[in-house]
Order: C-alpha cells, then structure tokens, then sequence
C-alpha cells in the first residue's frame, strides 16, 4: 500500500543516510535523458541551490502519486551527486497548494 507518510520518511532517511556518510558514489544520471522522462517533478539550480517544483499535468493540484514519489527521488539521488548545490527548496508549481493529498489507489 503506498503511504505518503512513508515516502517522506524514506527521502527523509536517505537524505540523513547520505549526510552523514558523505556519499558520493551516486548513479549520475543524464541530465537530458532524465528530464524527458519526467512529467511531474523537475528542477534547476541557481547558484548553489536547487528549485525542485512539482507541477503533475492534467490536474489543478499536486497529489503524491506513485509516478511523483520515484520522480522526486530520482531528482533528489541527481541532486545528492551533485557537491555543487548546498540546499534544496521543495515548491509546487500550482498556485495556492502544496500538496493536496496522497493518491492511495492501486
């Protein structure tokens, strides 16, 4: 059953997983292979921070969908590989709402 609590504490334990043994070993992804495949999340750095914005189509707000949940995560492992960027910002691309639920379906 997908469970959106879940999700975020599995990002949030890889996130502190990656911290604090200061891995760089990272699958590297092809930036141009990897954006075409995403549809629901993507990203772009300034300077040394990354704007990743979630923006599902077809839909006036965001649901953590499977698909959005693996987009996110391959997004963060790129971001994780990267030494250049030093924090990340997490927004949505539909105005007035962050996330409006958790798509739990099968």
């Amino acid at each position: 059953m997908f469970n959106a609590t879940g999700t975020m504490r599995c990002i949030s334990i890889r996130l502190n997983s990656f911290c604090r043994q200061g891995m760089h070993s990272w699958r590297h992804f092809s930036l141009s292979s990897a954006q075409a495949a995403r549809v629901h999340v993507n990203y772009e750095v300034k300077n040394d921070v990354a704007v990743v914005k979630m923006n599902s189509p077809d839909s006036k707000v965001n649901t953590l969908s499977k698909p959005l949940q693996r987009e996110i995560v391959g997004i963060m492992e790129e971001i994780w590989s990267n030494d250049q960027i030093k924090s990340v910002v997490l927004m949505s691309g539909k105005p007035g709402c962050f996330l409006a639920g958790a798509d739990i379906g099968p």
